[in-house]
């Protein structure tokens, strides 16, 4: 094994604990992909089901699904759009939007909280790998 190899290796388990912290930041009674599907209609605003379906990068039926259970929850509505009848809009509900205004404040300060070990300086170097790293990784998913 190469000292590349190794590296790999240790930042795959440095990103497993990072993954774990993550999922304890997040409400018990969401799952990651609602809690994704919710920031994104609280950051993007209502949208048609296939476009929030993109958003996920899940299948359509998976994206049904998930709004389903937050439509039970109250945090989400439909509505049909009235241009083209066949497509359905999906927006929070104003519950929907106080809740995850309070969540983004909340994960900020535990955005906060996870990387306050790191000087200024190394949070920007950070944020300038991780931003190299993400403009490979969509490179290579056109």
């Amino acid at each position: 094994m190469t000292n590349r190899d190794e590296m790999i290796d240790g930042l795959e388990q440095i990103f497993s604990r990072i993954a774990r912290r993550f999922r304890k930041m997040h409400d018990d009674s969401l799952t990651f992909g609602q809690f994704s599907a919710l920031a994104t209609l609280y950051h993007d605003g209502s949208m048609p089901m296939g476009t929030l379906s993109e958003h996920l990068g899940v299948s359509m039926a998976s994206a049904t699904g998930m709004v389903d259970r937050l439509v039970h929850a109250g945090w989400v509505e439909r509505g049909r759009s009235q241009a083209d009848r066949r497509v359905v809009w999906v927006e929070l509900t104003e519950n929907g939007r106080e809740r995850m205004a309070a969540k983004q404040v909340e994960r900020h300060r535990q955005i906060q909280q996870l990387f306050s070990p790191l000087q200024e300086p190394d949070l920007e170097n950070l944020i300038q790998i991780l931003e190299r790293v993400a403009d490979g990784m969509e490179t290579d998913d056109k």
